[in-house]
């Protein structure tokens, strides 16, 4: 976390741009409501939605943001990605999968030991425990952004990935998983960071 902290100058000025309209969102959310729920939304909440999820949960901790949600969703439900699983757990997050069914719940615990276990799994955007109103839509892949072009009660911001999945089976699959672990959660530090000097 320190050191993709550190790391914004790797941020391209038109990506910050896109980052602060995020950062935005959540303070004029908390301002209004006194709380901030970000539901980051793909095409199959497998990959980058999970990871962006993630990611904001440790941001929030990080930086110790109050009130602020993280959550993730698909347009349709497959599973999380064991390939991602995996990039997580080389970054040094702990995923605990709790079972073996074709969309497996997994347990990640951030922080200290006395901290919450988040649990991940696929869903779509709008399924429990996803909040129904009232929250921000991050569209983390374009293919989403399509699709659903009306989110409602939602504030949407678009912040696009390219998809790992592009490199599954071959020779830079590891490489190219590990890299959207460190560009996301380079990112979503930033609006962290934005956030914690408003």
């Amino acid at each position: 976390i320190e050191s993709l902290t550190a790391e914004t100058e790797l941020i391209g000025q038109e990506r910050k741009i896109q980052l602060q309209k995020l950062a935005e969102a959540i303070k004029i959310s908390q301002e209004k409501r006194g709380v901030a729920h970000i539901n980051f939304i793909c095409t199959h909440n497998s990959r980058r939605s999970q990871l962006a999820q993630v990611w904001l949960k440790a941001t929030a901790q990080h930086f110790q943001l109050k009130k602020v949600y993280a959550y993730s969703g698909g347009m349709e439900v497959t599973a999380f990605n064991h390939r991602m699983v995996k990039a997580l757990e080389r970054a040094g997050i702990p995923m605990h999968q709790l079972d073996e069914s074709d969309n497996p719940r997994y347990h990640i615990q951030l922080g200290d030991t006395n901290s919450v276990w988040e649990e991940l799994f696929s869903k779509k955007y709008n399924d429990s425990p996803n909040p129904q109103g009232n929250f921000i839509a991050v569209m983390v892949c374009d293919d989403a952004d399509k699709k659903c072009p009306v989110i409602l009660g939602a504030t949407r911001v678009s912040l696009p990935y390219q998809d790992p999945q592009t490199f599954d089976e071959t020779a830079q699959e590891v490489r190219r998983y590990d890299e959207k672990v460190v560009e996301i959660g380079r990112e979503i530090l930033y609006v962290g960071k934005l956030l914690s000097n408003i």
